[in-house]
């Protein structure tokens, strides 16, 4: 009884000896940011400009929710872009060949998100793009950062497409510094 006492002592000892900063992480993702714009008709085929908007994201009431501070905060990545067409409308993806998502903001450089070369010409009202794996910190920290859609269609656009694309972020955060 006391060797397993002695074991289980020294198992325990080690346990708590071998716990690092590693081991105090935590990960969660923000809520989807949503972005709704408008691409204008046009008669011209080729690369173009889709939407560029300003976004704000509320990081101190998502680090609120996940019970830590902005300076906790250690990594922010994408997880998710998708890009979706108004169901209301008749539009869909099959006059888009590609389309890339990009942000920036003050004082630091443009940068690719995600994107989908080809889209496919399904019929589809929403497309999934692929992300990049690249570090995101300095821009969640920024009060504004600014979302571009670029790509390129097949065919003239002949009527206005209400569209929207939503943005996650997964967050890493250490709980003790």
């Amino acid at each position: 009884m006391k060797l397993n006492n002695l074991l289980i002592g020294a198992a325990t000892a080690m346990m708590i000896a071998s716990c690092n900063k590693e081991d105090l992480k935590i990960y969660f993702t923000m809520p989807a940011s949503e972005m709704e714009f408008t691409v204008q008709p046009t008669n011209a085929v080729g690369e173009m400009i889709f939407a560029a908007r300003n976004v704000t994201f509320n990081l101190d009431s998502v680090c609120l929710a996940n019970s830590v501070n902005k300076d906790q905060i250690k990594s922010v990545k994408v997880k998710s872009v998708f890009f979706d067409i108004d169901p209301l409308t008749p539009a869909n993806f099959d006059k888009v060949d590609w389309v890339e998502g990009y942000l920036s903001a003050d004082a630091l450089p443009t940068t690719l998100l995600a994107s989908k070369n080809p889209v496919s010409h399904d019929g589809s009202k929403s497309i999934a793009l692929t992300i990049q794996d690249i570090e995101l910190i300095e821009y969640i920290n920024k009060p504004t950062m600014s979302f571009q859609a670029k790509g390129k269609n097949n065919a003239p656009i002949l009527a206005a497409i209400p569209m929207k694309a939503r943005i996650q972020f997964d967050i890493t955060a250490l709980l003790v510094n």
